[in-house]
This record gives C-alpha cells, structure tokens and sequence, in this order.
C-alpha cells in the first residue's frame, strides 16, 4: 500500500520526545497530500471515468442534500484524509511502532 509505505518511511522524521510540531512535519504532510491526490485523481479519471471536478460536484450536492448519507459521511473522510491534525496522529503512531519494533529487535540481537 503506497500510503502505508510513505507513512512508515517518513515517520522517522518525528520525534517522540515532545508534542510540539517541527517545520519540516509540514514538508512532509504537503508530499503526503500530493501522493493522496495523485491517487484519488488517477481513481476518479481511470476508474470512474469522470472528471475531478465533477466528482467533487456531485459529493458536494449529495453530501448537501443529506447531511448524514453515505456520500456525506465519505466527503468527511476524505477532508480527514487531508487534516494535517488526523496525519501527525497516524504518522506519531507510525513512528512510536517503528521505535518499539526496532527496541524488540535490539533486545534479540
């Protein structure tokens, strides 16, 4: 998976130590972003033969014609998946799994 990938390998730049975020965390969330929306984009245009735009016209009216529909819920999602907020936690988690799975195979060696 090309997000799991990208999270795993740029998360050793966080540091742990403090909840404070540093500068080039938002270098990092702008690749991350792009990446998103190279794939969403490829998805909308090869898969379901749209345009983004219109893709993202059609969510808007059905995502504003019912606040809690399927298509509300996904439009949600996916501002998530762009929330600087949400990918800190995802890439903290990232990096304190990577912390532990290399202090586990220290303590083997």
């Amino acid at each position: 998976d090309h997000f799991e990938s990208f999270i795993n390998k740029r998360s050793v730049v966080v540091d742990l130590s403090t909840e404070e975020y540093k500068l080039e965390y938002t270098a990092v969330f702008n690749e991350y972003k792009r990446l998103f929306e190279e794939k969403i984009e490829g998805f909308i245009t090869n898969q379901l033969k749209s345009t983004v735009q219109d893709f993202y016209y059609a969510l808007k009216a059905k995502s504003d014609a019912a606040e809690e529909s399927s298509e509300s819920i996904f439009a949600q999602i996916l501002i998530a998946v762009t929330d600087f907020d949400v990918f800190m936690t995802m890439m903290r988690e990232a990096a304190a799994a990577n912390s532990e799975r290399l202090a586990t195979e220290s303590d083997h060696k």
